[in-house]
């Protein structure tokens, strides 16, 4: 029996990420392919005239997701002493020490808040039967997955630092 209280390698983190990352992808597969399996779905920008107020209010959930997904590790900020280990890796890409509990779940959450901006467009994309309304949402949704992300939070100095 495994300890739950045992934190993920860096490794599997990163696993997992790919793994989010992958999933934004095939969200734009299967959009993509049902707008060329129907014929009332279209290859443009159509938002629907009954729908406008929906993509407004979702457009401004996303871009409040994204910045929600960004502070995070300044609204849960703490002090702890575990935290203060994870600082001064030397290696940006091989660095393979385990992240403390506290990173491992700050991870995963904002990362699981960046797919709620590609769930976004996925929805808007059903709703108003457009394939491309999807794509601003699926781009916001892994840029913002690969800044939290653990190579993200590497690079741009996220909880994988702190």
């Amino acid at each position: 029996m495994q300890d739950s209280n045992k934190p993920i390698s860096y490794l599997t983190l990163a696993i997992i990420g790919f793994a989010m990352h992958l999933s934004i992808l095939v969200y734009g597969f299967v959009i993509v392919y049902l707008g060329s399996m129907n014929p009332g779905w279209e290859f443009g920008w159509r938002v629907l005239p009954d729908k406008r107020a929906m993509f407004w209010v979702l457009a401004i959930m996303a871009l409040s997701c994204a910045g929600l997904a960004l502070a995070i590790p300044k609204i849960l900020k703490t002090n702890a002493p575990e935290a203060a280990s994870q600082a001064g890796s030397e290696s940006l890409f091989f660095n393979f020490s385990p992240p403390t509990m506290r990173v491992q779940q700050v991870t995963i959450i904002r990362m699981a808040i960046a797919e709620a901006i590609a769930i976004f467009g996925v929805v808007l994309a059903f709703l108003n039967q457009s394939v491309l309304l999807v794509a601003p949402f699926l781009a916001l949704g892994l840029l913002v997955q690969f800044i939290v992300g653990p190579l993200g939070g590497k690079i741009f100095g996220g909880p994988t630092q702190s």
